[in-house]
């Protein structure tokens, strides 16, 4: 069922979309949508997402001669490329590069794939990679999946970047 109503004298134009779970409102003005959902298991589902989000943020900083690199949201196969790019940039002008995750709420098997592909080229250059601030959440992965023997995990930022042999 599609019904189209007008706001009272803002001539604001609003399609509705109607199911029996869900609604889906769009504003032509505004270019706004969102999505009512009445199915309670799916209500809690979708504010879940939304309350986490699928985006993530990287934030780049040099230290001496150590690049950080802190990685603040979700670390999932919708994020990974964004992520690899990041790395192989930092990787090409960087041999000591240092992963913040203390605002990283989630990874899956993509993300440690890069994480671990980003070793092994440093590695061939003769650098390193190292994690600072895992989260309890994160960290179940890294032990599930013992990828945590390839890296050197740090409780804080400052002790990773005073762990390399260098930083001007």
């Amino acid at each position: 069922m599609t019904k189209q109503t007008r706001g009272f004298g803002d001539e604001t134009a609003r399609f509705l979309l109607c199911h029996s779970c869900f609604r889906v409102e769009i504003n032509l003005e505004s270019s706004f949508c969102r999505i009512v959902v009445y199915y309670q298991r799916l209500a809690r589902h979708f504010v879940d997402i939304v309350r986490k989000g699928f985006d993530m943020e990287i934030i780049t900083e040099k230290v001496g001669a150590v690049f950080k690199m802190a990685i603040n949201g979700r670390l999932v196969v919708s994020t990974t490329e964004a992520f690899k790019n990041a790395l192989a940039e930092a990787i090409s002008e960087n041999q000591w590069i240092v992963l913040d995750l203390t605002e990283m709420s989630y990874i899956d098997s993509s993300g440690l794939g890069a994480m671990v592909f980003a070793q092994q080229k440093l590695s061939e250059k003769g650098g390193s990679l190292r994690l600072a601030g895992l989260q309890p959440k994160p960290r179940i992965v890294f032990d599930i999946t013992k990828v945590y023997r390839i890296f050197e995990i740090f409780d804080n930022i400052e002790t990773a970047i005073e762990s390399f042999p260098t930083t001007e």
